[in-house]
Order: structure tokens, then C-alpha cells, then sequence
């Protein structure tokens, strides 16, 4: 069953005649592509039902990978140029077993490639090929954020002054530096999962980034609380904006100033108020889940003090008859 070629599964299970299949075969020559993708983008198949062929006729389990949480220690199992070269990730690995994600199963030149660079058995699962990209994009450039950071924690030096900042604008915009690859990844990992806004929010012990996608915001990355003005001062570089100024908010004059010269102020300064509005619910959520706890003990404090109050007048006087 397992020496079946892809045509003859089509056939048997009632998908495709031959005839159907010969045309591809035919098509396939003359461009060099695998005959699953000729397939496809001739649409005599659509992905679902090529998945569910491979999946019954090979025996190969199926993976979702938009519900799959990939560590990303995987990353550095298998390399980005074979990911991307062969369409693969390498979702988890169990002892000496890697189980892997592909687009194409009866790739053997892939399963072979990771085997070899691994040292590992691989267990092939099949998968959807956009969530494949996805996945990919994910997984690589969280790990290109990660060396950014190493690499800005390495080279740190003392705490700079404002006036440090401002002379180090200038060497910040050179693309060797860690802290622009640091943001650029942020970047391009917004435009590769297609979210429409990028979240930085400062916290007590580090710097949470979420992205929006589809209207809900995923955590990508935490970066290091000593890193945060690195971050914004490349922020303020790229938008243009003063990085020795702090106690100005200069979000919203950039912002007008882009809705004026697009001629869309309104609907930019409602989308303004609707960011502070939203901030400001959020920050205000925040202070009432921590304040709640205390509230609760000091409820309880002073319900124990009014039963006192009320009842020890009463044995006082019992005492005393």
C-alpha cells in the first residue's frame, strides 16, 4: 500500500480517472513540478481531499497546525533552510522520534534530509500548506528575536543618559545593529500573520509584544525589561519622532498629522480615542483585579469586627448576672 504512487491512490479511491491523471503526468514534465502540486494548481483536486487520500491510503495522521503550540526549542532542531526548502516543521519531538509536519508526504528526499541533519527518526504527519507557512514564519522568526536579544544583552553596556540616546540615533539606524533586528523580526512577523495593529506593553519585570490578527491579540514574544528603551528609541527612530522626548505623548500628533495629509483626520482621531479608550478600560481592569484580593480580606476584617462589636457587649452582660 505504501509503494502506491500518488496517481493511483486518486484512482482507487474514485477521485480522478486516468485519464485525468495522464493529463497531469503530461503537465508535470514540462514543468519539473511534484505531481501533487501540478493537482493542485491545475485544481483537479482541492488540498482537503488530497490530505484525506494520503491520510487513509498511507496510514499518515493529519495535524492542525493553527491549533498546535510549537516550542520554540524546536526551531533549532530543524534549520530554517531546510523548512522552507522542503515545506516542513518539526512540531515536537519525543525522545529520539521527530514528528513532522508536511505539506508533502511522500517527499522522501525531505524525510531524508531530516533524518540525516537530526540523527532522528522521523514520524511524518501531514498538514495544510498555508498553515505550514504560517507555522514556519512563527516558529523562525521567534527565533530570530531571541538571538537579537542574546545579542543586545551581550553587548549592553552601562545604562546610557538621554544624551547617550540621542547621540547613538545615527549608529541605531544601521541594519547590523541588535536592537534593529530585534524590531524588524516584530515587523515582519506582523506582516507574515497579516495582523492589523502591534501591542507593546510595558510591564513590572519585562516588555509583553502581541499582535492583532482577525480582531484578537496573540502573544508572540517577552522581552527583557532592560531592553524596553532600546526598543522604543528604535520605534521613535523609524516614526521620526524626538527619542529624547518622554514626558510628551507624540503618538497622537504623528497620528493627526497622517490623517491631515491623507484626508482622513476624523476617522484617525476617532481611531485615537478608541486606542486611550480601550487603554484606559484595560488599565483600569488591571488596578481592580489587584485590588480586588485586598477589598475581599478587608470585608472580611471588618465583618469580624461588627459580629465582635455585637456580641461582646452581650456576654459582657451575662457574665455579670
Amino acid at each position: 500500500m505504501k509503494n502506491k504512487r500518488l496517481g493511483e491512490m486518486l484512482v482507487d479511491a474514485g477521485i480522478l480517472s486516468e485519464k485525468q491523471i495522464e493529463e497531469a503526468i503530461a503537465l508535470q514534465k514540462n514543468s519539473g513540478k511534484r505531481l501533487g502540486t501540478i493537482l493542485l494548481e491545475n485544481h483537479y483536486i482541492n488540498e482537503t481531499q488530497l490530505i484525506e487520500v494520503l491520510r487513509i491510503q498511507l496510514g499518515i495522521d493529519f495535524i492542525d497546525l493553527n491549533k498546535t503550540k510549537i516550542d520554540p526549542y524546536m526551531a533549532g532542531v530543524v534549520s530554517k533552510v531546510i523548512a522552507q526548502q522542503y515545506r516542513v516543521v518539526a512540531f515536537r519531538k519525543e525522545k529520539n522520534v521527530i514528528l513532522l509536519a508536511m505539506k508533502d508526504p511522500l517527499n522522501f528526499r525531505a524525510l531524508e534530509t531530516v533524518k540525516q541533519t537530526t540523527k532522528c527518526k522521523v514520524r511524518p504527519y501531514i498538514a495544510y500548506s498555508e498553515a505550514i507557512d504560517r507555522a514556519i514564519s512563527v516558529l523562525y522568526e521567534n527565533e530570530g528575536a531571541s538571538i537579537a536579544i542574546a545579542q543586545i544583552e551581550a553587548e549592553k553596556e552601562s545604562e546610557m543618559t538621554v544624551e547617550d540616546l540621542a547621540q547613538k540615533k545615527e549608529q541605531d539606524q544601521s541594519s547590523s545593529e541588535p536592537t534593529v533586528k530585534l524590531v524588524n523580526s516584530i515587523l515582519e512577523r506582523e506582516i507574515a500573520e497579516k495582523a492589523s495593529d502591534i501591542h507593546i506593553e510595558s510591564r513590572e519585570n519585562d516588555v509583553l509584544v502581541r499582535i492583532r490578527v482577525d480582531g484578537r491579540l496573540n502573544r508572540i514574544l517577552t522581552i527583557p525589561k532592560s531592553l524596553q528603551e532600546s526598543v522604543i528609541s528604535r520605534l521613535k527612530v523609524m516614526s521620526e519622532m524626538n527619542i529624547t522626548e518622554h514626558r510628551v505623548p507624540q503618538v497622537l500628533r504623528e497620528m493627526s498629522g497622517v490623517g491631515e495629509k491623507s484626508g482622513e483626520l476624523v476617522a484617525t482621531l476617532k481611531t485615537i480615542g478608541d486606542y486611550y479608550i480601550n487603554e484606559t478600560d484595560y488599565a483600569v481592569k488591571s488596578a481592580l483585579d489587584k485590588l480586588e484580593p485586598a477589598m475581599l480580606v478587608l470585608l472580611a476584617l471588618f465583618g469580624k469586627f461588627i459580629v465582635v462589636a455585637i456580641y461582646l457587649p452581650m456576654f459582657t452582660m451575662y457574665s455579670l448576672m
